[in-house]
């Protein structure tokens, strides 16, 4: 399995323990309404000190400190999702066909606001919004990594691109796949 991957699986499932399940009285076993909450109203510094985000980070493995802001900055915005429709993120708020840019959800001056975001309390702001576009509903685990790897030089650079070709449904015509999350890292580039 590719980091990647393994890092999309990590967020999803961390996302998922913490939502109730369907219907009012069921409850996922590991599902926390008052983190979600909590999480919600965080700022990424305030999140920094949750527990709940240290539970993700250790989940991701990860080993250095520039990563802790990126992982706060995943969690307040996963906060706000409400369902994994398994829609990338940019897709779920773009144009719902090639050229249909009247449609979109996201205007594409906030597309380019997101894009241009590079310090977590800013990036957390236009994803929370992005998610709040998306009526909730997109891919937690794509959304998370986006997150992650954001502000690495080459695969936050590479993510950002993705996204545009996404939004604007020309997936087929981007890169191939972005550099593997921990070779940046470990190249002792901030995450």
């Amino acid at each position: 399995m590719k980091e990647s991957e393994r890092t999309r699986q990590v967020f999803a499932g961390w996302w998922s323990n913490l939502q109730p399940l369907e219907g009012d009285t069921k409850h996922n076993a590991g599902s926390d309404r008052a983190t979600l909450a909590r999480l919600r109203r965080s700022t990424v510094g305030e999140a920094m000190a949750d527990p709940a985000v240290f539970d993700l980070y250790r989940r991701l493995d990860l080993r250095d400190v520039q990563s802790l802001p990126w992982v706060a900055t995943a969690a307040v915005t996963l906060a706000f999702v409400r369902t994994n429709n398994g829609v990338h993120p940019t897709r779920a708020v773009g144009c719902p066909k090639p050229g249909d840019l009247d449609k979109a959800r996201m205007k594409p001056l906030r597309l380019r606001r997101m894009l241009n975001a590079r310090e977590p309390e800013e990036v957390a702001v236009q994803m929370r919004r992005m998610v709040q576009l998306a009526e909730n509903a997109l891919s937690p685990g794509d959304l998370g990594h986006a997150i992650l790897i954001w502000a690495v030089p080459k695969a936050g650079d590479a993510i950002r691109a993705r996204w545009a070709f996404e939004y604007y449904r020309a997936g087929d015509s981007a890169p191939v796949e972005t550099p593997p999350l921990f070779i940046s890292i470990q190249e002792g580039q901030p995450a």
